[in-house]
This record gives structure tokens, sequence and C-alpha cells, in this order.
């Protein structure tokens, strides 16, 4: 699956928000891959993460494959829009 966001409305994104992603997306089986730019890194490790530098109003599309990627989409589209 693939579906195109845009990163909540706070100021920025500091580590503990980023480790609670990183945390989240672990939770599931599916593959989940984020691309910004073009930059596509895998959400479930925290250095991708913190490299790709996301922040409010970012325009990103998140990636999901696997048994329950719809789930792990529906999740981590409302993590990312509440950052």
């Amino acid at each position: 699956m693939e579906k195109q966001i845009v990163v909540g409305s706070s100021s920025g994104t500091y580590p503990k928000p980023i480790s609670l992603l990183v945390q989240t997306a672990s939770r599931f089986d599916s593959n989940i891959y984020l691309k910004k730019g073009s930059q596509k890194i895998d959400l479930k490790s925290i250095a991708g993460v913190l490299g790709i530098c996301l922040k409010s109003g970012d325009e990103i599309t998140l990636y999901t494959s696997g048994r329950d990627e719809d789930n792990a989409l529906s999740h981590i589209e409302g993590f990312l829009s509440k950052m």
C-alpha cells in the first residue's frame, strides 16, 4: 500500500516522538518505508528516521507491505499527523 501524507502541525520533531514512531512501526510485521524527496528509509530504523529530518509540513509517502499493512498504514498515518 502507498499513501501520501503531510506531517502534523507541531513546531518540529524531537527524539522522543521519533523513538515512539520507530517503536510504533516495529509493532507491525509488515515492511514500512517512508519516502521524503529522493530519500527512502525503513521506518523501523531509528538512524534512518533521524537521518531523514522530519518536520512539520513535510510531504511524505508511506509504503507498507505485509499481512498487517492496512493496520500499519492507519496507525503510522495517525501518529505522523499528530507529530
